[in-house]
């Protein structure tokens, strides 16, 4: 009996600790937890801005969704490196975008603090980005409070932009060099609107769940959630969802 029960305890190694441990993450759980309840915009923005934990980014935004908490495009006139809450919702941070390099964020910080920017031509004088960079920040919608279409963007960019050898041709409204690369011509033959995929894969977000989550909303498929499907019972049903994350926790030798 004693090596039954030796063994049972060497099991449990694998995920054990000590009292003082757990009473001090059920304080910090329980505070988490009333911040949820009554704050939710401004502890979303701060677990987002904190970007740790076990799940991805994307997994704290569908939490958003289904809080109610809306989440603002980014914007080159709030550059900030943090999710800031602004009138009840989130402000996506510019910073976090992927591709963006340290130098131009640094930049587009400080000339931000200087004073705000009061088109993409003076964005492009003052910070001085790369043309994927400048690419990037249309994709996110960093541009859109200018008023100016997507295709438009990138072309007013670009002129920006241009070396001084750079032959330059008019297209109807801005001055654009040539010859065309490959990304130039795929913002002139799609539609460049507010889409989804642009702003969510700019920023690192899985694009094929926010899809998911769209379609089933917006093509009247029936959905129920988990708490209700007792109502149900006896019915068949399909079950649409991706993988988040996995984990592994040993227990004991040769056991998972």
């Amino acid at each position: 009996m004693t090596v039954e029960v030796w063994e049972l305890v060497i099991g449990f190694n694998g995920y054990a600790f000590c009292r003082a441990h757990s009473t001090a993450y059920g304080v910090e759980a329980y505070q988490a937890a009333w911040l949820k309840r009554y704050y939710p915009t401004e502890f979303m923005a701060g677990v987002l801005s904190n970007g740790k934990g076990f799940y991805s980014p994307l997994v704290y935004v569908l939490e958003c969704h289904r809080l109610g908490v809306a989440l603002l495009p980014p914007t080159v006139n709030h550059t900030s490196a943090a999710f800031e809450v602004c009138e009840g919702r989130i402000r996506v941070p510019l910073a976090r975008m992927k591709g963006l390099t340290k130098r131009t964020t640094d930049r587009m910080l400080a000339e931000r603090t200087r004073r705000p920017f009061t088109s993409i031509g003076d964005f492009c004088e003052r910070v001085q980005p790369q043309r994927d960079e400048a690419e990037g920040i249309i994709r996110a919608g960093g541009f859109d409070e200018f008023g100016l279409s997507r295709p438009r963007q990138f072309w007013t960019a670009s002129a920006a932009l241009a070396a001084p050898g750079d032959q330059m041709v008019t297209d109807g409204f801005c001055r654009r060099p040539t010859p065309l690369r490959g990304s130039q011509a795929r913002f002139m033959n799609r539609r460049c609107g507010r889409s989804w995929n642009g702003s969510r894969n700019c920023m690192g977000l899985q694009s094929a769940a926010i899809r998911l989550i769209c379609s089933l909303r917006w093509h009247g498929t029936p959905t129920a959630r988990c708490l209700g499907l007792a109502r149900f019972w006896g019915s068949g049903c399909s079950a649409a969802g991706w993988w988040w994350n996995s984990g592994c926790t040993i227990r004991s030798p040769g056991r998972r």
